[in-house]
């Protein structure tokens, strides 16, 4: 059973200010791309989101990380592949019926948190998981998939995050299912971002424009 994490009216209302611009409104949105012959091609997408492929239209055999991918600006396609991409609107299979507990999710995500760990020897970012995937902006080491917490100190709760090998992202806090994914080793809840730091037990995120923010996420 996942702990419920209940968040005051202080914290609700800072979570109402990164939330107020989020796109709740917005639908999937489909377009093709395709690499006639054989080009590398790069397709624009109008508002990021979790990119899937959707229907096939090439004869070549379209592979994630090998002849297309995505990042938060575009997809991209070679060696042959054409395909209609499924681009997720942010709130994709979230449940946002109250708006008011759907800022407290997002707040304990991004604002209150416990001080990072010192993230020590940089060089063990680059180990044999991550090297030659820098053109791929999918790809998630294995130190980023599997189930996470952090302790959120001013309130003295648990949050629980689980990132899939897809790069879907999901947490649960008051009941409430916030949903989210992960590209080019960054966080995506809603309109906010996140870098993403590995330290020893796990990894910590910085809220992008907020830097002060940092929450610490142990493997469960």
């Amino acid at each position: 059973m996942i702990r419920t994490l209940f968040l005051p009216a202080a914290s609700v209302a800072i979570g109402l200010v990164l939330v107020a611009s989020s796109p709740y409104a917005h639908a999937d949105k489909r377009m093709r791309c395709e690499s006639k012959g054989y080009r590398h091609t790069i397709c624009g997408i109008p508002d990021h989101g979790y990119v899937r492929l959707d229907r096939q239209v090439s004869s070549t055999r379209c592979v994630q990380g090998r002849n297309w991918d995505y990042n938060h600006r575009e997809i991209w396609v070679d060696d042959g592949c054409g395909a209609d991409f499924l681009i997720e609107s942010r709130e994709h299979g979230g449940s946002h019926s109250d708006g008011a507990k759907v800022a407290a999710a997002v707040a304990a995500l991004a604002i209150l948190g416990v001080a990072a760990a010192n993230a020590g020897d940089k060089d063990r970012d680059r180990d044999d998981d991550d090297r030659g995937h820098s053109g791929h902006s999918s790809h998630l080491p294995k130190w980023m998939v599997g189930d996470f917490k952090a302790y959120n100190e001013q309130v003295r709760s648990d949050v629980y995050m689980t990132i899939e090998a897809d790069g879907r992202l999901r947490a649960k806090t008051e009941d409430v299912r916030v949903t989210g994914y992960v590209n080019d080793r960054k966080l995506y809840v809603g309109n906010n971002v996140f870098e993403v730091q590995r330290t020893d037990r796990g990894f910590d995120t910085v809220q992008v424009g907020r830097w002060s923010n940092r929450v610490s996420y142990t493997r469960r």
